[in-house]
């Protein structure tokens, strides 16, 4: 995966790099607000949200519970 500063470079440039393909490529996807991407991967808070809905579907409270944050953060983080 790549790291936060790649990905704020990458972001910089207009693409930015948000995971990988089953073979263990990375996939690109252009995103409208690269800065605000690349601010949303730096919140803690927001990157274990996204690695616990991806490891299986989860309610907001179960995510709310794992990151230790209110229901309503979770809802907020999402949008």
């Amino acid at each position: 995966m790549t790291s936060l500063t790649e990905a704020r470079q990458k972001a910089q440039n207009g693409t930015t790099y948000i995971g990988e393909t089953t073979d263990g490529s990375l996939k690109l996807s252009d995103v409208r607000d690269p800065e605000a991407l690349a601010d949303l991967l730096g919140d803690e808070c927001a990157r274990t949200i996204l690695v616990e809905a991806k490891k299986e579907p989860r309610s907001a409270a179960e995510l709310s519970n794992r990151a230790g944050v209110s229901e309503p953060t979770v809802y907020r983080r999402l949008e």
